[in-house]
């Protein structure tokens, strides 16, 4: 992985950032795993670095391949659910898909 493309174009906020979400899978030991049950929230990436890194970061894995969204509860308090991805083993070819993170909707005037 350290060696892909996609690895390369990491910022170091980025890297910070994967390495905490990816601590957060553990294969469990009946060979099951939660490779695409992970939570992590706005405030524990607080704790990392700024809001506005912390969103770009995300992006980025994102953009990159190396995380997907798997649940997002817009306008919520819920945690929004991430899951490790191998998109990245394509990044830079024509079979990369291309994924990007849903952004808040503004709201409505009542």
């Amino acid at each position: 992985m350290m060696t892909s493309k996609a690895w390369k174009e990491l910022s170091p906020f980025e890297v910070i950032l994967y390495v905490h979400i990816r601590s957060k899978y553990l294969p469990k030991r009946d060979g099951s795993n939660n490779a695409r049950n992970i939570s992590f929230t706005y405030e524990e990436g607080k704790k990392l670095m700024s809001k506005a890194r912390f969103t770009k970061a995300l992006d980025r894995l994102i953009e990159l391949g190396f995380i997907d969204i798997v649940k997002h509860w817009a306008q919520s308090k819920k945690p929004t659910i991430y899951g490790l991805s191998a998109r990245w083993h394509h990044y830079g070819t024509d079979k990369f898909v291309k994924k990007t993170r849903p952004k808040a909707q503004p709201r409505r005037a009542k």
